[in-house]
């Protein structure tokens, strides 16, 4: 078959999400701020920034609403 059939996530797509997820939660600290103050700044839910920081998928939009929060994104 030429598509994916599985719901699985390909590892290579698992280990880029935990590496962000590592990264953004790097990005947080540095800046000593806690994940509400992420969520509220990025007007995205706690549970989306936790499930980001976790190697989770979320939105793209909320991706670059976190990382716009974050002030790695201009």
């Amino acid at each position: 078959m030429a598509g994916m059939t599985s719901g699985r996530t390909p590892v290579a797509v698992a280990r880029a999400l935990d590496g962000l997820g590592r990264d953004v939660t790097t990005w947080r600290k540095l800046r000593h701020l806690t994940v509400e103050q992420v969520a509220d700044r990025a007007d995205v839910s706690r549970s989306t920034v936790l499930r980001l920081e976790g190697g989770h998928g979320v939105s793209s939009e909320n991706l670059l609403r976190v990382t716009r929060a974050l002030g790695v994104l201009d």
